[in-house]
């Protein structure tokens, strides 16, 4: 019987075999049976396929990427892993499958770079991957560094073959992920772990309703983990950890372990369904009690601290008053905190000689600050101040940096005061600062609201922005025309006070340019000779006020063995410039009938002969820019200033000219 009966559509069948090779259709039509004729086109189907492979993977090996050398493509996956998706690259082809597969360091940098940060909850069906990646990154240097954003107890059962070669170690918890999948983690040990990071996330009403509440501790919030009940962490468990960033009330279940570095911070992450936003969560914080900031396990071995974001920070009322904290082996402290934290954090600690401490706000407006901060401005020698031209209301504000010896000391990115008392507080007696560097682009808000008078030990001025006016009402204020009596100025009277900085010895001066605005004729309707005249009077103006500031010194006993003065010009722009600049900008039939004009003049015409080679010149006036008129103040007049100074001077006076780049310059130049 022959088979091919009863399969219906014969005529499509016999187009399907005029394909085949003539050895194939021969083999067919030794066939008897259905079955027969199902198993052969099975098995010739996977032998067609297997050479269709076999086909395309020749075509690939001739593509130009693999060309490369074997040991290129490995360098470039070593380093390439970006996102999730990164996970179609061993789908490409069979070879980048196979080097993938074996290069470790693609694993480990989806571990640490991925970090299983995913919006929706783990699921069981992810597990195996996440013990895939956890498996193949632990071949590279026997160590991973995973980041969860979330860590149930399933995850605590994938990571445990691991434990021993997590280095590092970030997380992202609730409540009940902190006491059923983090802490028992934590509990069964990880003898290699040296960095861990703990941040909260919570559900947005919760977040919403501690907002409402003010300054609350989020430590003790009924939506928030109940810190004292989770267990203490022993030394056997985490021998290694010596880098931990977490909130501030959880330091103390690390008491036990050998910390260095601590950063003690409260990240709280809400989960939305778009984004996860993070939020620096002010909390109140009680310093130097077990259910606070409890740094007295590690007071001999703390290296650097950082007291993040604080809202309220408050002493534990029902026991005993809090014993000052020292920190022996501190290099590096870091403290940003609302309103009086920070003083009352440094009030707390006692810091090591060496111990640099930077603090992003500060906000100097209590009385006793001076008492506060004496345990880190005692030693400083040296003091760097640049007045910020921002300012909120009647807020002054600074940035600050200060050196003991030459080691970096104290670093304010920016000091809020109200006036010029809170530096007379900071500094004054406490600090025995004998080198200023103070730098102002605004000399009216510097000889309005600065006050040498807290800086009472100071040796040697390096004053950049202020002109000769505003430095002679820094070194004798009495000459100010406002300036008077007032708390304002940190002094009871502006007449009968000392004068300040007593021991001031040296002084470098590098003035800003003269403003036109206060120089008569800055409109340009002057010549050179009257504008020059009267950056001549501006000059002696500005001068007699610092002279007679160093004779008033001078008649105290205060004499200066050591003055530099840097000199900017005055620059304006005259009329006759300005139209010059506007001409080249004429039409291109303005500039052809001038191109016409010059070809005619050096053909030889009357007019040309007249006036020969004027065609040219003119061109060459239009294409020149206009340039500012620089003027300094004239020889006659620095001579003068020159003459009075090395009688108030007790040694070296130097006078320096600077062009617009702040270059200096000869004096033939000027």
């Amino acid at each position: 019987m022959d088979p091919l009966r009863n399969i219906p559509r014969l005529s499509e069948l016999s187009g399907h075999l005029q394909q085949l090779l003539p050895t194939d259709r021969g083999a067919f039509s030794t066939l008897t049976t259905i079955p027969d004729i199902q198993a052969w086109a099975v098995a010739k189907a996977d032998e067609y396929r297997q050479l269709a492979l076999a086909l395309l993977a020749i075509h690939n090996l001739a593509a130009p990427i693999h060309r490369l050398p074997t040991e290129v493509l490995e360098r470039v996956f070593s380093n390439c892993w970006q996102d999730w998706n990164s996970l179609r690259l061993p789908h490409v082809c069979r070879l980048w499958r196979s080097i993938l597969l074996d290069r470790p360091e693609f694993w480990a940098d989806a571990v640490a770079k991925c970090e299983f940060q995913e919006k929706r909850e783990i699921v069981r069906s992810e597990l195996p991957l996440i013990d895939s990646l956890l498996s193949r990154s632990t071949q590279h240097s026997h160590t991973i560094n995973p980041n969860f954003y979330i860590f149930p107890p399933a995850i605590v059962q994938v990571m445990a073959p691991y434990s021993s070669s997590i280095a590092s170690l970030h997380v992202t918890v609730g409540k009940i992920d902190l006491q059923d999948g983090l802490w028992p983690a934590l509990l069964s040990g990880m003898p290699n772990l040296e960095t861990l990071t703990i941040q909260i996330t919570m559900a947005g009403e919760d977040l919403n309703e501690c907002r409402t509440m003010g300054y609350i501790d989020l430590m003790q919030s009924d939506h928030s983990p109940a810190w004292s009940e989770l267990p203490m962490l022993s030394r056997d468990a985490l021998p290694k950890l010596s880098c931990l960033t977490c909130p501030h009330s959880m330091v103390g279940r690390f008491s036990d372990v050998p910390l260095r570095h601590l950063k003690a911070e409260v990240v709280v992450m809400t989960p939305s369904s778009s984004q996860r936003s993070f939020e620096w969560y002010l909390p109140k914080v009680v310093l130097g009690r077990p259910q606070g900031l409890h740094l007295e396990p590690h007071r001999s071995r703390l290296e650097t601290l950082e007291i993040m974001p604080t809202g309220i920070v408050e002493e534990d009322s029902y026991a005993t008053p809090l014993e000052p904290l020292d920190l022996f082996s501190l290099r590096r402290l870091r403290i940003e905190g609302d309103k009086d934290v920070v003083p009352h954090i440094l009030l707390w600690l006692r810091l090591p000689q060496a111990a640099s401490v930077h603090i992003p706000r500060f906000y100097a407006y209590s009385d006793d600050l001076g008492t506060k901060l004496r345990s880190v401005v005692d030693t400083i020698d040296r003091a760097c101040l640049q007045y910020l031209d921002r300012r909120s209301g009647m807020v002054h504000q600074y940035r600050m940096q200060c050196f003991a010896g030459g080691i970096d000391r104290l670093r304010i990115d920016e000091l809020c005061t109200a006036d010029s008392s809170a530096l007379i507080s900071v500094f004054g007696e406490n600090a025995p600062v004998a080198h200023l560097e103070l730098s102002a682009k605004s000399s009216y808000l510097l000889m309005n609201n600065f006050d040498l008078h807290a800086f009472p030990h100071l040796v040697h001025l390096d004053l950049n922005g202020s002109n000769l006016r505003a430095l002679g009402y820094l070194l004798q204020p009495a000459l100010h025309p406002t300036r008077r009596a007032g708390s304002g100025w940190g002094i009871a009277d502006a007449d009968d006070s000392p004068l300040p900085s007593l021991k001031l010895s040296e002084l470098v001066i590098s003035c800003p340019p003269p403003e036109s605005k206060y120089i008569p004729g800055h409109l340009n309707t002057d010549t050179d000779t009257d504008f020059s005249t009267k950056v001549d009077e501006l000059f002696r103006e500005y001068f007699g006020v610092f002279q007679q500031a160093l004779m008033d010194r001078a008649a105290c006993g205060t004499r200066l063995t050591y003055l530099a003065l840097s000199l900017p010009p005055a620059t304006r722009t005259t009329e006759a410039s300005k139209a010059q600049a506007k001409e080249p900008e004429a039409g291109a039939g303005d500039q052809e009938q001038a191109r016409s004009k010059e070809k005619a003049g050096c053909d030889g015409g009357s007019d040309n002969n007249a006036n020969p080679g004027s065609g040219s010149n003119e061109m060459a006036k239009h294409k020149e820019p206009a340039k500012p008129c620089a003027f300094w103040p004239s020889h006659a007049a620095r001579l003068t200033a020159l003459e009075s100074l090395r009688e108030l001077v007790d040694g070296p006076v130097v006078l320096k000219l600077l062009d617009d780049a702040g270059n200096e310059i000869s004096v033939e130049e000027a």
